[in-house]
């Protein structure tokens, strides 16, 4: 019996997702802001390519990521774009906490017992 050594790959078309960004917002009002969601390393195909892709002529308005780690590496790539940690974050370390904040990235508060200024 033969066993292939062929694993399996994905390519992701820089031009297919141009493309898809600009068929959201034709399809959007206006006024709507658009998220890209591009969590663990944008699920695996590369943070540094897809925002590169992102931040190109007519950029998406927000980024979504789940940790506050994937927030710091996206600003170091995305540095004006909004982000939004779409995880819930527990303020353990509140020098890591106002970093984010200075580094204009946002959270989602669950509870309002979690908030910081509770």
């Amino acid at each position: 019996m033969k066993i292939s050594n062929t694993y399996s790959w994905l390519e992701i078309s820089a031009g297919a997702l141009r493309h898809n960004i600009s068929a959201h917002r034709r399809l959007l009002p206006k006024k709507t802001k658009l998220m890209a969601v591009i969590k663990s390393n944008a699920y695996g195909h590369g943070l540094e390519q897809v925002v590169k892709v992102c931040e190109g002529s007519r950029p998406v308005d927000w980024y979504g990521v789940a940790y506050l780690d994937e927030a710091f590496k996206l600003r170091m790539l995305a540095k004006k774009t909004p982000i939004l940690i779409l995880s819930h974050y527990l303020p353990y370390n509140r020098a890591l906490l106002a970093k984010a904040i200075k580094s204009h990235i946002s959270f989602v508060v669950y509870e309002r017992r979690r908030s910081c200024f509770n």
